[in-house]
């Protein structure tokens, strides 16, 4: 509502002017859950619903809804993994929490877009997020190789 006020009082170049114009086509596939380090379907098939840009009114994609099902599968395979990460070594955690912030620095062009997208904010807001959560995973991983506990 307020977005729509904006535009009308002359705004609209807030919304649109370098933030969202000549914006590169993301070619996002269906969207699905991610369990097991692997990207599965829903096994329990709900509701399908669009995820719109809400700085354009564009449709992102569409993601199929998950039911309990697939909840507690992703809350058991969690659990599995939980018990795996917890005997992995500091230095070893430090080594994987330094490879994904590489990795999100690595794309950090398409997974801002796709923030940018996803939350109607200007692309420059998105690309400080995802080097901001890049930093907090490399401060995490200094911190992981000299832990030591039980």
């Amino acid at each position: 509502m307020l977005r729509n006020a904006l535009m009308r009082s002359g705004f609209r170049s807030f919304f649109t002017h370098s933030t969202h114009s000549k914006r590169p086509n993301l070619n996002i596939t269906e969207p699905l859950n991610y369990i097991g380090g692997k990207q599965v379907a829903p096994r329990e098939a709900l509701a399908v619903f669009q995820v719109q840009d809400p700085a354009t009114g564009d449709v992102i994609c569409s993601c199929p809804g998950s039911g309990k099902t697939d909840v507690d599968d992703a809350v058991k395979v969690a659990g599995k993994a939980y018990d795996s990460w917890s005997q992995t070594s500091g230095v070893e955690r430090s080594r994987i929490l330094n490879s994904v912030a590489k990795r999100l620095r690595e794309r950090q062009d398409v997974v801002s877009e796709i923030e940018s997208r996803d939350c109607g904010k200007p692309i420059w807001e998105s690309r400080a997020d995802i080097e901001a959560a890049a930093d907090c995973l490399a401060y995490m991983a200094g911190h992981a190789a000299v832990l030591s506990g039980y």
